[in-house]
């Protein structure tokens, strides 16, 4: 994926422990039917790879160009998920006031990256 291209993929995220705790949530209130549980901020392809490689103390590695992807993967149906975006918001956890142990991808990654971390 080229760099522009991942400057406009959106990808939606969540901290497992965040996860955990909006299922329970969401169990307990009896709430039903389709959910988003991401984290409230939105992040794209090129923040989460810059961040993450921010976090591990690494360089960001070089993106992708489109025509080795479809080199690889050819007229596959499948390949088109390398290029999907999705801008989901939380709405249901937001309107109920869940408060997120992680709202920020940045935290996220520090906390999953543990004591190794270049912030650790």
């Amino acid at each position: 994926m080229d760099a522009s291209a991942a400057e406009r993929q959106y990808i939606p995220w969540i901290h497992l422990a965040d996860w955990v705790n909006a299922v329970v949530l969401l169990l307990e209130d009896g709430t039903e039917g389709p959910l988003n549980i991401v984290a409230p901020t939105d992040t794209t392809e090129a923040e989460f790879v810059s961040t993450w490689a921010r976090v591990q103390g690494r360089r960001v590695p070089l993106p992708v160009p489109d025509w080795v992807m479809r080199a690889r993967f050819g007229a596959d149906a499948s390949q088109e998920l390398w290029w999907a975006s999705a801008r989901a918001v939380p709405q249901h956890l937001l309107d109920v006031g869940f408060t997120y142990r992680y709202p920020d991808l940045e935290s996220a990654l520090l906390e999953a990256a543990g004591p190794a971390s270049a912030h650790g």
